[in-house]
């Protein structure tokens, strides 16, 4: 359903789910978008379940084979093995926070990118729309009315101006004026 504005202690967030569906009508309607995702889930936790299993073996099979040296080469390898799993360790980590470094940097860069081009963007346009392929979906431009931007979304009154409004405050009516957005809807989780 739709999300709702709301202000009252029962939202999180000044968000709500749409009330006019049933329940049991909510919780169909989700599994029955969730069912094609199942058995590529469960794929992905079979491999996981395989994965750790192979990794128990492996351990048993070396835990026997030090069994079976002197202890003072059995505890080398061992120590050998443990620094060896705290440096790929440490190497994954790095690895993902330069990854997630580059997704913020390219997420701020877009911002920047939109809220440029937003300037010349005259208030009587339509939204503008990019689509990055695999990836999200972007919407900018102006409006005097914010829950126009999506149908997800309905804003509360102070976010609806005259269609008359300027583009920006004026000395006059400091208060009234059209809304800037960037409304990106993601296609892939990343």
């Amino acid at each position: 359903g739709n999300l709702n504005y709301c202000n009252d202690e029962t939202c999180i967030g000044g968000v709500r789910a749409n009330t006019t569906e049933s329940l049991g009508s909510i919780i169909w309607n989700l599994e029955r978008m969730e069912a094609p995702m199942m058995v590529d889930v469960k794929a992905a936790l079979d491999a996981q379940v395989r994965a750790k299993d192979q990794d128990i073996r492996a351990n048993a099979k070396l835990e026997a084979s030090y069994a079976v040296m002197p202890s003072w080469r059995a505890e080398s390898l061992r120590k050998e093995r443990e620094a060896a799993a705290k440096i790929a360790a440490d190497e994954l980590f790095n690895a993902e926070q330069r990854v997630s470094q580059i997704i913020t940097r390219s997420a701020v860069l877009r911002d920047t990118i939109c809220k440029q081009a937003i300037v010349k963007v005259p208030k009587s346009a339509p939204p503008l729309r990019f689509v990055v392929p695999s990836a999200f979906t972007l919407w900018f431009g102006k409006t005097t009315n914010m829950s126009d931007v999506s149908p997800a979304f309905q804003f509360p009154d102070k976010f609806i101006m005259p269609g008359t409004a300027p583009e920006a405050p004026t000395e006059d009516q400091p208060n009234i004026f059209a809304f800037s957005f960037i409304y990106v809807e993601y296609t892939k989780n990343v």
